[in-house]
């Protein structure tokens, strides 16, 4: 009789310690050598940002921004537009000033060779930044450009693209003063581009 409930306590004992086992709760963790949780391989708690920009990345709209040129001349923006119609080669920005107190347009642009989201440069391609007068205005101010400056290099660098948003940038050290037939500089020589609501 002894042996019997000696046998049924080692069963009974057995099933217990198979119970506390399954209540583990280190999961897929193993342990090394001073016994704290080691990461198998392929865990990954934490994923690391990939680097990649998405339309959360917008930064603050940079307006009002003041462009003064060594003739004299300094001109306010704050409303900006952007277009790149579908299948175009083409992308432009253009910054205006909201209460039309003056009617200079600033117009930044890569032609013929824009491809989406990088650097363009003068360099390589049409990529070029004009200010001029758009209709309404006295005739009275000078016009602007990039293009007919010699060695002076444009780069605009897009940042983000999609078919509602585009920010990035545009550097430029001197334009052309058409009218007075001179090399001016520019301040400053980073010049914004932002846009929330792009013509496609």
């Amino acid at each position: 009789m002894h042996h019997v409930v000696w046998s049924m306590a080692l069963v009974f004992a057995c099933g217990g310690k198979d119970d506390d086992a399954s209540d583990d709760d280190t999961g897929a963790w193993s342990s090394d050598a001073d016994g704290a949780p080691m990461e198998l391989d392929g865990d990954d708690p934490e994923e690391e940002d990939d680097g990649i920009t998405t339309a959360e990345d917008m930064p603050a709209k940079p307006a009002p921004f003041t462009l003064t040129i060594s003739d004299g001349t300094s001109v306010e923006f704050d409303l900006p537009s952007c277009s790149h119609y579908r299948g175009s080669s083409n992308f432009r920005t253009f910054w205006r000033k909201e209460d039309r107190s003056h009617v200079y347009v600033l117009i930044m642009e890569v032609m013929g060779s824009f491809d989406g989201v990088g650097s363009y440069s003068s360099n390589d391609g049409t990529v070029r930044v004009k200010m001029q007068q758009e209709a309404g205005g006295d005739g009275s101010g000078s016009s602007f450009n990039t293009n007919d400056v010699e060695g002076a290099e444009v780069i605009l660098t897009l940042d983000y693209l999609d078919e509602d948003l585009a920010w990035g940038e545009v550097s430029l050290t001197s334009m052309w003063n058409s009218t007075q037939e001179v090399v001016v500089d520019v301040t400053p020589n980073t010049l914004p581009v932002w846009c929330e609501d792009l013509a496609i």
